[in-house]
């Protein structure tokens, strides 16, 4: 059981207060879990799937900013790499190995991040999109109406929306300089935000050591773990004991 948790706020270059919460048993290891829009560290889901990964590894639940605790305005992955960075930087400091699990928003911010500053030993990439300008957000499919139903209880409704119109790099341009850092892509096949065509492109771009798995029926982002707790569990454990 998790011995320790801690509510920590650490600065992002530009100054903004980034808050995140440490899971911490005294592991060498840290597993960074990095939300999708809307979501927030102190969802259900993330705390469930803290606990689900403390017999292993520490975990740090971040918040991106404009999300959560944290300060700022959620730019859709113009600003928030510092966000990370500043997160991956303090576990930097007290652990052997760093991997990072991102979710949607939050794998766009991992691939960007691990791109400028190779700073991450293994990258879990949950519904990444390749540019966020082809988002399908398909709202007319009966999986979004069932989505929303039943995701509000988990959703942050209170996102700070800042400048959108920022300057963006887009994944697909880059995913392939991440290497020899290991990345696995997760995706539902039934994801009615980010078509899992996307996980396919970025897959075949990226250089080896990758991986990709899809989730038959499954939706978008955290989802994946909501409805498939065990296989997903089992998945992401394999992939982090091989590769950190």
């Amino acid at each position: 059981m998790v011995k320790k948790y801690n509510e920590i706020k650490v600065k992002s270059a530009d100054k903004i207060k980034i808050a995140f919460n440490e899971f911490y048993s005294g592991k060498d290891k840290v597993v960074i879990i990095c939300h999708g829009i809307k979501q927030y560290k102190d969802s259900p889901i993330f705390i469930r799937m803290a606990r689900e990964f403390e017999d292993d590894y520490d975990v740090i639940n971040m918040d991106l900013r404009g999300h959560g605790q944290s300060e700022g305005r959620c730019t859709l992955t113009s600003l928030e790499v510092q966000d990370l960075k500043a997160v991956v930087d303090y576990a930097r400091q007290r652990y052997k190995k760093v991997g990072v699990i991102g979710f949607s928003l939050g794998a766009a911010t991992t691939i960007l991040e691990a791109v400028h500053y190779k700073n991450i030993d293994s990258i879990i990439l949950v519904s990444p999109f390749t540019k966020i300008t082809k988002v399908n957000l398909r709202f007319w499919e009966k999986e979004a109406l069932l989505t929303v139903k039943e995701h509000l209880n988990d959703w942050n409704l209170k996102v700070k929306i800042g400048n959108v119109f920022l300057s963006k790099q887009n994944p697909i341009d880059v995913i392939d300089k991440i290497a020899p850092t290991p990345i696995l892509f997760l995706h539902g096949t039934n994801d009615w935000v980010i078509d899992p065509s996307h996980s396919q492109e970025l897959y075949e771009k990226a250089r080896q050591p990758k991986e990709l798995i899809l989730f038959e029926n499954a939706v978008h982002s955290e989802r994946l773990y909501k409805e498939f707790p065990e296989k997903f569990s089992e998945v992401c454990l394999k992939w982090l004991g091989e590769t950190m």
